[in-house]
C-alpha cells in the first residue's frame, strides 16, 4: 500500500507541536509493514532550507495560478531513514518567512500549498492508495475542483483521510469520478 501524508509540519524538519511529532513518527511506524510505502509532502520553510538545504534534491518546478497570481512551485526531495519527503518551495509563501504560522495571509499560503500538492501528485512517480491530509492547512482538499481532477488521475477508488490533531474529524472514500 502506498500512503502520501500531506501536512504543514513534520519532525525532524520543522515542528511547532503535536502535528509535527505525529507526521514525523507515522512513516517510521508504517514502515514496520513491509508492504507499505509512505511519503510526505511539506512546505519548504526558511528554517528547513537553512538546516537541510544542502541535502535537498531539486525534482522539478512549475507555475500554478493562485487567484490572479501566477506562482512558482519548486519541488525538492530529501530521503530520511528510507522515507521520501517532498517539499513545496515558494519564497513568497514559505522560504522568505522566519516562522511557520502567524501571518495575515496564512489562509492564502496554505491554499497555495494545497494547489501545489495537487499539481505535484500528478507528476510524481508515486501514485498513493491513501492521501492523508491534516488540519486546516490541507482542509480545502475536500472542497477543491483541482482535487477532483487529481482524484481521477490517482484512480477511480482513491481513499482520502482528513485528520485533526488528537482525533479523526473526517474520513471519506471518493469513488467513480468518471
Amino acid at each position: 500500500m502506498k500512503i502520501l501524508l500531506v501536512a504543514a509540519e513534520a519532525a525532524p524538519f520543522i515542528k511547532t507541536g503535536g502535528l509535527g511529532d505525529v507526521i514525523g513518527a507515522l512513516p517510521k511506524s508504517l514502515k514496520q509493514d513491509a508492504t507499505t510505502e509512505t511519503r510526505v509532502i511539506l512546505p519548504y520553510y526558511k528554517k528547513i532550507a537553512e538546516k537541510y538545504g544542502a541535502q535537498a534534491e531539486d525534482v522539478f518546478w512549475t507555475f500554478i495560478n493562485v487567484g490572479w497570481r501566477h506562482q512558482y512551485v519548486g519541488i525538492k526531495k530529501i530521503e530520511v531513514e528510507g522515507t521520501v519527503f517532498y517539499f513545496v518551495d515558494n519564497a513568497d509563501y514559505f522560504g522568505g518567512r522566519d516562522e511557520v504560522y502567524g501571518y495575515d495571509d496564512d489562509g492564502e499560503r496554505f491554499a497555495f500549498f494545497q494547489l501545489a500538492v495537487a499539481e505535484v501528485i500528478e507528476r510524481l512517480d508515486f501514485v498513493p492508495d491513501i492521501l492523508h491530509v491534516n488540519d486546516y492547512h490541507t482542509a480545502l482538499f475536500f472542497n477543491n475542483d483541482r482535487l477532483f481532477f487529481c482524484a481521477n488521475y490517482l484512480d477511480t477508488w482513491c481513499n482520502f483521510n482528513f485528520f485533526i490533531n488528537n482525533g479523526v474529524l473526517h474520513t471519506c472514500t471518493c469513488t467513480n469520478f468518471d
